[in-house]
């Protein structure tokens, strides 16, 4: 069991802390790639801004499409190779913008109003001739959009102000985004090494911080289980001293409700036995062994017949014998007995009462079906322990004199399904509570 929780509380814990760091990869990712867009896109501006200086006929680009609308605004000067706006800026920031635009793969196109293109600038790309420039324009202007990729390049439109004309500047993004890849598998590396040393962490401290729960569960269920075996040696000499009375005296109401009682006292400790022998052992919890599950269902689930037939409830049982089934024979007689003695317990006077196992697979499928006076609301929380759906229903079933369980028998009968790897499931179909259990053969 400590195992278990350690496991659970590893898992927990990563979890965690994975969510944690893919989060904070990804901040740092999505920031460092939302950056490096927004430099690019300056660096066009400044592009565009700086293209009046090749042709001053055609200027009109507005300055501040630059990002640097004071200092680096178009220049009005005639002197095609005077850079324009920048020059008035100084010599410090003409240097650094200047620098800025050396260390790019770029080139840009300057068309008219009605797309002819006359003048491109290819002097600091050497992968893109003429006509390539003129194919990138097109594919950039058939997107419809000022700004975006087009086969590996980043452009940027800026139509003049003054002759209805633009501009395409472009900018080879491969390096940016060779950068950004790089980016992304060194904080990977990064991510999976802190991890790594996050789960070996969590492993050596997690057995420290689950020991004192640990502990306390042990304790319990320990005295579970000391408990029910002092108990059953009490309960044995209380049915064997009602039965010599029974002898002595004659059968009266008095003894059948010690016996009675007995009964009850002896199945709630048996199923507490189990879901103590569950909680602790785990799939280790059962035995396995070769047996006909058609046969050893039929024999089990008829000996409740009689109880049935005594309330004037139909039982049918049907069976598919002869295939061998490897799984606990104790856990799943009892299992069958749990849902059994559940149905004739809660089925209503004159209802009846449909048990089936058949095979599927590798599995075997156990069902019961009843009719049922009072429906349950919320079927899948009869598994819970000790649960009472409704107080007024088990009132009524002591008024008419049934056997009254203690709200812990399908939790025992869920632990044994469990235990085996396989389900139980319970849920209203066709006027009729239905619990289906799955139990998946043994290796």
């Amino acid at each position: 069991m400590i195992k278990a929780l350690q496991r659970k509380f590893i898992r927990i814990a990563m979890l965690a802390a994975t969510l944690l760091m893919v989060v904070f990869l990804l901040a740092i990712n999505i920031s460092n790639l939302w950056t490096t867009n927004r430099e690019m896109t300056r660096t066009l501006k400044i592009i565009v801004a700086n293209s009046a200086s090749a042709r001053p006929d055609f200027a009109g680009f507005p300055a501040g499409n630059a990002g640097i609308s004071e200092q680096t605004g178009p220049s009005s000067s005639s002197d095609d190779t005077a850079p324009a706006g920048p020059a008035d800026a100084g010599n410090e920031t003409q240097a650094g913008i200047n620098d800025l635009l050396n260390s790019e793969r770029y080139f840009f196109v300057r068309v008219t109003e009605d797309g002819q293109v006359i003048y491109s600038d290819l002097t600091h790309i050497s992968s893109v001739d003429e006509a390539k420039a003129r194919e990138l324009c097109g594919r950039a202007e058939a997107t419809g959009k000022t700004g975006g990729h087009v086969a590996g390049f980043i452009f940027l439109k800026s139509v003049s102000e003054t002759t209805g004309g633009a501009v395409y500047a472009f900018i080879d993004d491969q390096e940016e985004i060779g950068a950004v890849l790089r980016m992304v598998v060194i904080t990977a590396v990064i991510g999976a090494v802190c991890w790594l040393i996050a789960l070996v962490l969590v492993i050596r401290l997690s057995g420290r911080a689950i020991r004192p729960i640990a502990e306390n569960m042990e304790r319990q269920k320990q005295f579970v289980t000391n408990a029910g075996h002092e108990i059953r040696t009490p309960l044995a000499i209380i049915r064997a001293n009602a039965d010599v009375l029974a002898l002595h005296q004659g059968e009266n109401k008095w003894i059948d409700n010690i016996r009675n009682q007995t009964d009850r006292l002896s199945a709630l400790t048996k199923n507490l036995l189990t879901l103590a022998r569950a909680d602790e052992d785990g799939n280790e919890g059962l035995p396995a062994s070769s047996f006909d599950p058609g046969v050893l269902f039929r024999e089990t689930a008829e000996s409740f017949a009689h109880r049935a037939e005594t309330r004037h409830v139909t039982f049918t049982v049907k069976a598919e014998p002869g295939k061998s089934f490897r799984f606990s024979r104790t856990g799943f007689e009892q299992l069958v007995s749990i849902l059994a003695d559940n149905a004739v317990t809660y089925v209503d006077e004159g209802g009846r009462i449909e048990a089936e196992e058949y095979r599927k697979g590798r599995e075997a499928v156990l069902i019961f079906r009843n009719t049922c006076g009072h429906m349950p609301d919320h079927p899948e929380q009869l598994f819970d322990r000790f649960y009472r759906e409704n107080q007024a229903r088990t009132q009524e079933s002591s008024e008419r004199g049934r056997k009254r369980g203690f709200g812990i028998g399908l939790s025992a009968a869920r632990a044994i399904a469990e235990q085996g790897g396989g389900s139980i499931t319970a849920e209203v179909r066709g006027g009729m509570i239905v619990f289906e259990a799955h139990l998946r053969e043994m290796k």
